[in-house]
């Protein structure tokens, strides 16, 4: 869904297809019958790392991220995880503000975007 999500192409579906690791986990939450937000964590030790979230052009602005990650992180307060860490885009640095995330650095990342012929 993160590829459909950001018209990314086929970059981030093989990627998560071969991950195989216990710490590794996906969540998902429906709308109107389909997947519609996606999130996927990494536990080390007791933190709750919070990576590739996205939601579907059609379904943003309800609040279904914030939903699905307070589902996520309710429960992996229930198991004894102590302290949540994510990467923001600028799109969802204001959801996570919200949701009482705070910064600690700001990471400046580049992309290559593929031309028509790559994809």
């Amino acid at each position: 869904m993160n590829d459909r999500a950001y018209d990314s192409g086929p970059a981030f579906g093989p990627l998560a297809a071969r991950l195989a690791d216990d710490r590794v986990r996906t969540h998902g939450l429906e709308a109107d019958g389909r997947l519609a937000c996606v999130a996927m964590t990494l536990t080390l030790g007791d933190d709750l790392g919070i990576h590739y979230v996205a939601t579907e052009v059609g379904h943003r602005r309800r609040g279904l991220a914030t939903m699905l990650l307070t589902a996520v992180m309710d429960r992996a307060r229930s198991d004894g995880f102590r302290t949540a860490t994510l990467q923001a885009s600028p799109d969802g640095l204001p959801v996570y503000r919200r949701m009482g995330f705070r910064e600690v650095g700001v990471l400046h990342a580049y992309v290559r975007i593929a031309t028509a012929s790559e994809r």
